[in-house]
Formats: C-alpha cells, structure tokens, sequence
C-alpha cells in the first residue's frame, strides 16, 4: 500500500511540540509527504474511498459500512479542525454517533463516558491524513498558503491532543472546554442532572441526539 510510506512521518509532524515554531521542519516534512498523495495511484481516489483505506489501517475492527465513509468524508471537509469551535463541531458529532462512537473506543463506566487516548491519537493521525490529501491536490491555492494550513491543522490537532489529557479523556468534559461559548477556565463538575442523562444512556452504552453540556 502505498501510503504506508507516510504513516512515520504523520506521526512525527503530530510528535512537533509547537507547530507554530517548526515551519522549516514542516516544509521540510511536508516535500516528503506531498508526492505520496500526489501518486496518481493515490490522487485520483475518492475521498471516502482513501478514508476507507486509512481506517482499515488505523482501525482495522472499525464495521463502518459504506455509507458511513461518505458520511465521514462529509462530516471532515465541512468541520476542518483549525480552531476550538470546527472542533467542537466534529466531535460533537463522533462522539453522538453510535457508528463512530466505537473508533473512539467510547464507553460508559460508573455513569461517565469515556474515550480512549490510544483511539484519540489515530483519530487524529486519521483527520491530518485526511487533511494532507486534499492538500496535496489542491490546485487554486499557492504553496504558502497550503503550508499555513498544515500548520493551523497540526496546532489545533496538538491542541485537542492536550485538551483531551487534561479533561481525562472523558467525552463530556471535552466537548464542555471546546463547546463555542463556554467559559474554559474553570470545568464545571458534572451535576446531578447529567449524571442522570447518563444513567439514562448507560444501560445500552449509545449516545443521545444531539447531547450537549452546560
């Protein structure tokens, strides 16, 4: 296959500790892993039939079924991650989705949904993939801004990476801190209120429509 070629070096782009400051090392990252998209084996793709491709890799007990991949490809290209609220948009809806919930590794446990880091960390080697293909075959825009959005990507992915850490990985608390609005200085404690919505849910561990916390 050939984009196990750029799995390593996706990894070390999302291993950069600040994107903002590595730009000579992006670049440089970047002339490695344009070529491989831009392979016409690889460029002609659909995007829903790549982002098959990648989760079979990332997560090969995935049970997505096609229109699923559809659905994924529509749900990323309309929810870039490049700030809190495109975040809070496309996890809002992984995390409500009882499909893509289990590629997240979702459960509830003593009435808190969890999610798991290893699962998170594919998660986002899966959308910068995703994100470098359309980069690469970007065709209107000029090389600098290309770059910059690699950048933009690379630092809200390490971003949420961090964010996700210190919530605990607990999906309520994460959507809380990115959730357009909200105060995300201070997490407010779940109250007995959400507890109940997640009693409520736990019994068959699938998510409410449209949750939201507050």
């Amino acid at each position: 296959m050939l984009l196990e070629n750029s799995w390593n070096t996706v990894r070390q782009l999302l291993s950069l500790a600040r994107p903002e400051d590595s730009r000579a090392e992006i670049v440089s990252q970047l002339e490695q892993l344009l070529p491989v998209y831009q392979n016409p084996d690889i460029s002609i793709l659909p995007s829903e039939y790549l982002l098959e491709l990648l989760l079979h890799v990332l997560f090969p007990a995935n049970n997505l079924k096609n229109g699923h991949f559809d659905e994924l490809e529509t749900l990323l290209r309309s929810c870039p991650v490049v700030d809190d609220g495109q975040s809070f948009a496309l996890l809002d809806r992984f995390f409500n989705q009882r499909h893509f919930r289990p590629l997240l590794g979702c459960h509830y446990h003593d009435y808190i949904d969890w999610f798991s880091k290893e699962a998170f960390d594919e998660f986002c080697c899966l959308v910068l993939q995703f994100e470098l293909f359309h980069v690469s075959i970007d065709k209107t825009h000029e090389s600098i801004v290309l770059q910059d959005r690699v950048v933009e990507v690379l630092k809200n992915l390490k971003r949420l990476k961090l964010l996700a850490r210190q919530q605990g990985y607990k999906v309520d608390r994460l959507l809380q801190v990115l959730e357009p609005g909200q105060c995300n200085e201070k997490i407010i404690p779940v109250d007995q209120t959400a507890a109940m919505k997640i009693l409520f849910v736990a019994s068959e561990a699938t998510p409410l429509p449209n949750r939201r916390t507050g």
